[in-house]
This record gives C-alpha cells, structure tokens and sequence, in this order.
C-alpha cells in the first residue's frame, strides 16, 4: 500500500495533480538543518494513525531514499524496516493510534 492508499482508505486526503495526496506530502531536496555536517530532510509525510498507514511510511520511505541516493538493497530494506516499525509502534504506543491521530515521518 502506498502513500495515497493509506490516506484515501482513511478518508484524510484527496489525491493531488501528482498523484499524491494534496497538502500533505512534501519533498525538500537538498534543505539543510543547520551545519554542513547535520542531517539534511529530504521530505515529510502525515499520514493518519492506522494500521494501513504502516504500508504508506515504507512507500514514502523507499520513494524518498531511491529518489536521493544510491544505497545498496540490503540499506535500504533496513531503512524501510526501521521506519515501519517506527510507525507502527507510534501508532501502537502513542496518542498517534487514537481516533484522529497522525503520525509524521520525516
């Protein structure tokens, strides 16, 4: 399930021009945090704190990291697996899985 899958099925989000859901998936390449040595953002979603939302946070991620650099598969499985399970203890543990919860990752 992708990113626009899981806002749709939770009814949080149209889908925008570029197939994504409007207003609430932004990329910002190359936007850096503070010094040259800290991290750099390459992009942010919302998605709604549901299960379904798992999926998405592993689209989004997968998406945004092959669009950004070259990792080997097993870095990248890794990083989509940290951040699925990120998600899903987010929801699980926090305020995120309450009704009308959301659940950022960035």
């Amino acid at each position: 399930m992708g990113v626009e899958d899981a806002l749709r099925a939770a009814g949080k989000a149209g889908v925008g021009e570029a197939g994504l859901a409007a207003g609430r998936f932004r990329r910002r390449g190359g936007w850096s945090v503070g010094e040259a040595r800290d991290g750099v953002v390459l992009g942010e979603v919302t998605l709604p704190g549901v299960r379904r939302s798992v999926g998405g946070a592993r689209s989004f991620v997968r998406e945004v990291v092959l669009g950004h650099s070259r990792v080997s598969e097993e870095i990248l499985d890794d990083l989509v697996t940290v951040a699925s399970e990120t998600v899903s203890n987010a929801i699980t543990h926090t305020a995120s899985g309450l009704a009308g919860g959301e659940v950022t990752v960035v």
